[in-house]
């Protein structure tokens, strides 16, 4: 009896110590909180401009009178970074729909008319996408505005009328952070996949490029897809974060090029999301207002 009792007592201590040593070899990755981040709103006529955009998209906003305040806004130098942040903001609206507020960006950007300013814009953008891959080349947690910076220039990529060599660099930019995203699709790394602006980026992207990255690296794009279906089988993402991750799917499994009747089920399904979001933004605009990320 005394030696049975010992034996257990034994056991049960190796099992306490293989515990231990199980949790410490093989613990699970941290889930850092993505920063929700907004610009500045202590300037009512940035205020006013993120509501003139979203009038815009909307289709019930006059493009002469928004093109007019950015151009007022962009002689006050000090404003061209919230300006910027605006159009970062906002341009998650441009996804499912005609591009207008990265149209209108662009338009900024390479206008004759505000050259210098529009080039101060243009700087914005380029110091933006260098301050994302250097918090992600670090394995680091970028906050939803700088994921949003994503967003815009997947909205540019679509431009039709951007000129092929403001093509080539945009792509780039995309190729570039696609790269970066690679090792969090790793065990080890921060796990960021339940947070919908890090689910943007990568949609975004691969929606971009993925069928680019996949003929270039197919290992990376196969890893970054097997994580996919596991967030999408495992069922640890909201609502909306699963209804994107399902359109990537099956866009690859489409070869990248889906029906236009799926194309407009994933549309509409956008739209009846967004609809509330966009009610959430008139309304808070006037006042205060969150981060324009999706709660569902």
């Amino acid at each position: 009896m005394t030696l049975a009792m010992q034996t257990r007592r034994a056991s049960d201590s190796q099992r306490a110590l293989l515990r231990r040593s199980s949790q410490n070899s093989t613990s699970s990755p941290s889930s850092p909180v993505v920063e929700a981040v907004d610009f500045c709103r202590s300037k009512p006529r940035l205020v006013e401009l993120e509501k003139q955009l979203y009038y815009l998209a909307n289709g019930d906003g006059n493009l002469q009178e928004v093109m007019k305040t950015c151009q007022s806004l962009l002689s006050d130098c000090d404003s061209v970074n919230g300006i910027f942040s605006v159009f970062c903001s906002c341009s998650w609206v441009d996804r499912y729909c005609e591009p207008v507020i990265s149209q209108l960006f662009y338009e900024l950007v390479s206008s004759q008319h505000a050259s210098s300013n529009g080039t101060l814009l243009l700087t914005e953008l380029e110091t933006a996408c260098e301050e994302l891959l250097k918090v992600l080349t670090h394995l680091g947690t970028p906050n939803t505005l700088q994921f949003n910076v994503v967003s815009l220039l997947y909205n540019l990529s679509r431009l039709s009328s951007l000129p092929s060599s403001h093509q080539e660099a945009v792509q780039s930019y995309l190729e570039e952070i696609a790269r970066a995203l690679w090792p969090y699709s790793k065990p080890s790394a921060p796990n960021l996949w339940a947070n919908e602006a890090f689910c943007d980026a990568q949609c975004d992207i691969l929606k971009a490029c993925g069928k680019v990255l996949e003929k270039k690296c197919p290992v990376n794009t196969e890893r970054t897809f097997q994580m996919i279906i596991g967030k999408l089988v495992s069922g640890d993402i909201s609502k909306y974060s699963r209804f994107r991750l399902l359109e990537i799917r099956e866009l690859r499994s489409s070869g990248w090029k889906v029906p236009v009747a799926t194309m407009n089920y994933y549309k509409e399904s956008y739209l009846k999301v967004s609809f509330f979001v966009h009610m959430y933004m008139y309304m808070n605009t006037f006042g205060v207002c969150g981060s324009g990320h999706h709660q569902t």
